[in-house]
């Protein structure tokens, strides 16, 4: 969770990237799980090219 004051100043994006390159250099597939209402997430990893996957 993040302070409504400490938000949009690109911290989730730095760790989510960070999070990526440890990913990509032990796997060639990443996932990322998030509650259908956390749209902050949803749009943060939308940016990064993930997608839904259908169920």
């Amino acid at each position: 969770m993040v302070k409504p004051s400490r938000r949009c100043r690109g911290f989730a994006s730095a760790l989510t990237q960070a999070r990526l390159m440890w990913i990509w250099s032990h796997s060639d597939r990443a996932y990322y799980f998030a509650n259908e209402h956390n749209t902050a997430s949803i749009r943060l990893h939308e940016t990064l090219s993930f997608r839904p996957l259908p169920f």
